[in-house]
This record gives C-alpha cells, structure tokens and sequence, in this order.
C-alpha cells in the first residue's frame, strides 16, 4: 500500500531543506515514509523506517492537508518504490534495466 498527501505546512528536515508532501509505503516488514523536498518532485530526497503503518501514521496522519491521501499502486518489481509516478521498466529482471 502507498499513499501520498501535501503537508499542511512546510516541514523544516534541516536549515536549508524544507519538505512539503510525503508518502507513506507499507511493506511487509517495515513501513517507510518518504519526504520530498518540493510540490512537484516524484523522486524523495529524505525517507524514515518505521516498524509498521500505525507508528507512521501516527506521526503523519494529522500533517496530511485538507486534499488527505492520494492512493496509488504499488512499484512494479525492480522499480524505485519512492517514484510517486509511475516508471516503466525496460527488459527483465535478468537484462540490464532502463
């Protein structure tokens, strides 16, 4: 499962970097939530383990704006699982990927 929403307000990381959506990817032994550092990137510059959903959620849920969660699927295999867009895979798990 993964699930992405823009934060109610801006989240300082450091003094310079400032995250404005996550996303939230529950697997099956952790759960990882990915910071991105700008309205528009597909590709997250920060992230942290959490042992499961709950303990994600708990820390997030509430800093998820009014829009709330935007489901998506899951990567396919092999591919980036912090890609909010989908990616598409060139030849196979035994070939060199694109």
């Amino acid at each position: 499962m993964r699930k992405w929403g823009y934060l109610k307000k801006e989240y300082y990381v450091n003094k310079t970097d400032i995250v404005y959506k996550i996303m939230i990817h529950e697997m099956k032994k952790c759960t990882f939530v990915y910071l991105y550092c700008s309205k528009d990137a597909v590709m997250c510059s920060y992230d942290y383990c959490y042992p499961n959903l709950e303990n994600a959620l708990e820390d997030w849920d509430c800093e998820v704006d009014l829009e709330g969660w935007h489901m998506i699927d899951d990567p396919a295999l092999n591919c980036p699982r912090d890609y909010i867009e989908s990616t598409r895979m060139k030849g196979s798990v035994k070939d060199n990927l694109q």
